[in-house]
């Protein structure tokens, strides 16, 4: 049976004020029952601090990584283990995107436009969390992120 919601609202609260925070990168890991796990990077959180990720979104990721590097996958998204982890990325994570999704944007198919705002996440001034979530075959899933400020190096 699929266990995959058919979307999966992402929000990104600040643990200080309670409010949403926009413009926050975050990544996805499927957990695979073969081979490698996925990991995908949707869109940044809007205005309201929200990123609504798809499955037929996650379905193309997914064929696209099987496409390209069928040596390291070969699980569907029927194939993973009904749960994601959710992760907003630290600075260094974004960067390495960045750089890699630079490298790869021919053969990854990626708009520059994407890349541009990768780039120009806010997650510098987020402590990166992570949270594993379940899914339990509803039509959609929510979950909250809480987030803190990073504290000024001195």
């Amino acid at each position: 049976m699929d266990m995959f919601p058919k979307s999966i609202i992402i929000k990104i609260k600040s643990y200080e004020t309670g409010q949403p925070i926009p413009n926050i990168a975050v990544k996805i890991r499927l957990f695979a029952t073969h081979k490698n796990d996925y990991t995908c990077i949707p869109s940044l959180s809007d205005k309201n601090g929200i990123i609504e990720v798809k499955k037929d979104w996650l379905n193309k990721e997914i064929e696209k990584s099987l496409t390209l590097f069928a040596m390291d996958y070969s699980s569907t998204l029927r194939d993973c283990k009904p749960q994601i982890g959710i992760k907003i990325m630290d600075l260094d994570e974004v960067q390495r995107a960045v750089q890699g999704w630079t490298e790869w944007k021919n053969i990854l198919n990626i708009p520059q436009i994407e890349i541009d705002y990768l780039s120009k996440a806010s997650n510098r001034e987020y402590e990166p969390v992570s949270q594993i979530v379940n899914l339990n075959g509803q039509s959609s899933r929510e979950v909250e992120l809480v987030t803190k400020i990073m504290k000024k190096k001195a």
